[in-house]
């Protein structure tokens, strides 16, 4: 199973050891992570020498490649905010992970697309347990 990893890259990093957790679950349970870049530390680093066009390009060829699409919504992002609304109107599965007792979004804690699972978590066994049953 291919899987599209979202989440915050220019904006708000504070969850990058969330990401990093989530992919490394995501590999010890043998899926294909196309997005492998958003658990590293120095993300914007690796963005570095890419247009914006190129980045939008590169994640659009990517999240056509996924079966389904998993992120970290907890904290504010634009960009994460579309790929999730793009991924769940192409008909992918949208599973979005936030912190219980943190503010998040209407638009997440709300949402009721027929496509996008909210996993609410407060801790990284819940993040675990949630992922492995995905």
């Amino acid at each position: 199973m291919k899987i599209y990893l979202a989440g915050p890259i220019r904006g708000d990093s504070s969850r990058k050891d969330v990401m990093k957790h989530m992919l490394s679950v995501l590999n010890e349970e043998g899926y294909e992570v196309l997005t492998e870049h958003v658990g590293k530390e120095n993300t914007e680093e690796l963005e570095k020498g890419n247009t914006d066009r190129e980045i939008y390009e590169r994640d659009i060829r990517l999240l056509k490649k996924a079966d389904l699409l998993i992120a970290e919504a907890t904290g504010p992002s634009f960009g994460t905010g579309f790929e999730v609304a793009y991924a769940a109107e192409k008909g992918k599965e949208a599973h979005l992970f936030y912190e219980e007792g943190k503010e998040v979004s209407a638009m997440v804690r709300g949402n009721s697309h027929p496509n996008i699972s909210l996993h609410p978590y407060s801790s990284k066994e819940d993040i675990e347990f949630s992922l492995k049953r995905i």
